[in-house]
């Protein structure tokens, strides 16, 4: 089973789509470049699995990089973001991983994320 081959983001309050550009070995990769705007965005999906599916110690990454470019096209800086989903002990449940995930993206608002970018902890 997979993702479709577009995803949509939204990225400064605008809708950014990304098209899928690698998929296999329980990983894809998304990639959207916007050289008008200095910027390409690449999110990428990365499962861990341990030998039995469902098992202990399942885990997943999504991750989205922004890379900055220079009026030159050279690389001047990269923004990243990921969320994880792992599983200790037992087998997964995907409820108890969707009420984790959903408390901590309430929490990470603008304000908390500025605070964090300050190195408050």
């Amino acid at each position: 089973m997979a993702f479709e081959n577009t995803l949509s983001i939204t990225y400064d309050g605008v809708v950014k789509n990304l098209v899928r550009v690698d998929d296999g070995n329980y990983s894809s990769t998304y990639r959207l470049d916007e050289p008008a705007n200095f910027r390409k965005f690449e999110l990428r999906i990365n499962h861990f699995l341990p030998k039995t599916q469902g098992g202990p110690n399942e885990l997943h990454n999504v991750k989205l990089d922004v890379l900055h470019f220079n009026a030159d096209n050279v690389l001047t800086h990269t923004s990243s973001t990921w969320g994880s989903i792992k599983t200790f002990l037992g087998a997964q449940n995907s409820t108890d991983s969707e009420n984790c995930a959903d408390a901590l993206m309430g929490l990470l608002t603008p304000a908390f994320i500025a605070r964090v970018a300050s190195q408050e902890s």
